[in-house]
């Protein structure tokens, strides 16, 4: 409610664009539409075909200089299938697996084969993704003086952002936290 959910992912893909920018220090740019992975789909409630267009969220360059994107996503583990809990529950991480799975479909690399994907996929208690986990390893500066200190402080931003987001979506759900 109140639009908390979408202000917590703009939060997260802000945070991470200024952090690759800070790393990196090369341009990167918030909310890119990308030609190159629109698609066309049937709209279940019309019936009608429409484009549905690809605007992701950090443009920026990797280490070696090559253009990628990131898109991110917070999902939740919940869900009320109770074969999918059974399996999130088997495996934990699996609903973040999951959404990476899915941007990677959505993203398809042979449709822009000049431009990486990074699905920047984080469950909503908190578990990144691998792949998330991955870039920010792979981004975090080379200065050895700084490498250590730069990623705990961005998985400690990271953490206080999702904290954050999870607050402000119970407290827009009316949700009251009772002492115990």
């Amino acid at each position: 409610m109140g639009g908390h959910a979408l202000h917590g992912h703009d939060a997260i893909r802000d945070w991470l664009a200024t952090l690759l920018a800070q790393w990196t220090g090369m341009p990167t740019h918030t909310e890119q539409r990308v030609p190159e992975w629109d698609r066309q789909r049937t709209d279940p409630r019309s019936g009608e075909t429409v484009w549905e267009r690809a605007v992701l969220d950090v443009r920026f360059f990797d280490p070696q200089g090559n253009l990628t994107y990131a898109d991110g996503a917070v999902v939740s583990a919940g869900t009320l299938s109770p074969d999918t809990l059974r399996q999130r529950v088997a495996r934990p991480g699996r609903a973040a697996a999951d959404m990476v799975t899915e941007k990677r479909r959505r993203y398809p690399p042979a449709q822009h084969p000049s431009a990486g994907l990074v699905p920047f996929v984080v469950e909503s208690l908190g578990r990144p993704a691998e792949k998330t986990a991955h870039l920010l390893r792979a981004m975090e500066p080379p200065d050895p003086r700084v490498r250590s200190v730069a990623l705990q402080r961005a998985w400690r931003s990271m953490s206080y952002l999702m904290q954050l987001r999870l607050a402000e979506l119970l407290l827009s759900a009316g949700t009251t936290l009772a002492a115990p």
